[in-house]
């Protein structure tokens, strides 16, 4: 049994990590906090022991407090401890005394993570990550078993079990906040740096200093291991020093230097026109924009970086999906009115911003209007207002006739919005239903797209349940 005093001494000493009930085929190991036990995690190599007879207890039950434990149980339990904490309040004198329990649960997560030789793969990036672990998830998924992180912290990563558990991949979704978590757990086979672009500059500082945080996942691969990375990306020079040796790289994007190579895209019929090292391929794409011609790139590269032939996974490129709140297309009707919403809601940093603006810009409308609903982009710092301007003539160049800004600063863009458009500048997403149900006609289109605390993806959802005509394109 792993004991904390707290759940918030737990967060603070494992990068948020926070563990989730797994089973080995023998034992079942348990975290436990002074309210009671929290879940499970498993451990390899280490001798916390409890014999898979009591697992049963545990199963699907949270927050059991340490004092109602039958003392029959307690007797079979053991438990890892700091040094320095007190034990006089648990039920069992079995223990194991480490100096970190955090470093000891991650070290055994290490070895969990490299005993079986499946192949691991991290995906990192501005924006994109959870599109292209998406779509790299179903490309591969006839080639073996997949597990993949829901989320990009050192919390999701283990609550899919992904660590222990076996599959022939493994993908990791690294968020920079993730790094320091993912460094030690994780030497992955094969490392994607997507994009880097001004998101959470609040934190990190300007672009050379996001793209120094987001190479550090290129600089932990494996030995014999391949790098992929966006050629287009700012300071893509300082890639090569990025690299171990005995690694190789695949690049992929425009210019002309990249090993797979975007020819052409058109996004009325999702055709894709690309060059493979230097061999010319067709085929057609279902997840809408240039960004996501780009995202496939980078998947089908992992591909090919795997020993995978184009021709044996092309087929499955037309099973692709979107993730939620990341594009999906969806039909609605209010009274006698069908609308289409493309919710783009989850997240928005000034890049994929940008990208799904131009994305909508593209779209051909039949007899509707378009409508954009966009929120505050969070976490840019002292350059925010700055960024949320530079949207300006996107947004004016889009085709939209109806523009609702949310947030504070979106607020300094509306002045800068066409007289052409008819724009609002609201203070919270509640305001924005009450206008969309009077100005909705038929055959318009809506986009929504901020950062996920604004609360877009609320609204979004209550427009899916409310007015849901038809199945999600």
């Amino acid at each position: 049994m792993l004991y904390f005093k707290n759940l918030d001494d737990l967060e603070k000493s494992m990068d948020g990590l926070v563990a989730s009930c797994i089973n080995s085929e023998d034992c079942i190991y348990g975290v436990a906090f002074d309210k009671g036990l929290f879940s499970a995690l498993p451990t390899e190599g280490l001798s916390l022991i409890i014999p898979k007879g009591v697992k049963t207890f545990f199963n699907g039950r949270k927050g059991i407090p340490l004092n109602s434990l039958p003392e029959s149980l307690c007797s079979r339990l053991v438990f890892l401890v700091d040094e320095s904490y007190d034990t006089s309040n648990l039920p069992t004198d079995n223990k194991i005394v480490v100096k970190s329990v955090s470093n000891a649960v991650l070290d055994m997560v290490n070895k969990g993570a490299h005993s079986k030789g499946e192949e691991l793969i991290a995906i990192t990036g501005t924006a994109g990550k959870s599109t292209i672990k998406k779509i790299l998830s179903t490309l591969i998924k006839e080639k073996g078993t997949v597990g993949y992180s829901i989320r990009n912290t050192a919390y999701y990563i283990l609550k899919r079990n992904l660590i222990i558990k076996e599959y022939d991949y493994k993908i990791f979704e690294v968020a920079a906040h993730a790094l320091n978590f993912s460094e030690r757990i994780v030497r992955p086979n094969v490392a994607l740096l997507a994009t880097v672009g001004d998101g959470h500059s609040e934190k990190y500082g300007d672009l050379e200093s996001i793209f120094e945080i987001k190479a550090r996942v290129l600089s932990n691969i494996a030995e014999g291991g391949c790098a992929v990375v966006n050629s287009d990306i700012p300071f893509f020079e300082k890639v090569y020093d990025k690299i171990p040796s005995g690694v190789r790289l695949i690049t992929y994007g425009e210019s002309e230097t990249a090993n797979i190579r975007l020819l052409e895209y058109n996004p009325n019929f999702g055709l894709i026109r690309a060059s493979f090292f230097g061999e010319e391929v067709e085929f057609n794409s279902p997840l809408n924009g240039k960004h996501n011609a780009f995202n496939l790139l980078g998947a089908i590269s992992v591909m090919l970086s795997l020993g995978f032939e184009f021709s044996s996974f092309k087929k499955s490129i037309e099973r692709l999906e979107y993730v939620k709140g990341r594009g999906q297309v969806y039909e609605l009707k209010m009274g006698d009115s069908l609308f289409k919403l493309i919710d783009d809601s989850y997240n928005a940093n000034p890049l994929s911003m940008k990208a799904s603006i131009e994305t909508f810009s593209s779209l051909q409308v039949d007899g509707g209007r378009k409508i954009l609903v966009l929120g505050d982009m969070l976490e840019l710092g002292e350059n925010s207002v700055a960024l949320h301007e530079l949207l300006a003539e996107s947004i004016n160049d889009s085709g939209a006739e109806r523009v609702y800004l949310v947030g504070d600063s979106m607020a300094y863009l509306w002045p800068k919005i066409s007289p052409n458009i008819k724009a609002a500048a609201l203070s919270h997403y509640a305001q924005v239903f009450p206008l969309l149900r009077k100005e909705i006609k038929d055959g318009d289109v809506i986009m929504m797209k901020s950062s996920n605390d604004i609360g877009l993806n609320k609204l979004s959802n209550i427009l899916i349940k409310k007015y849901k005509e038809c199945n999600n394109e």
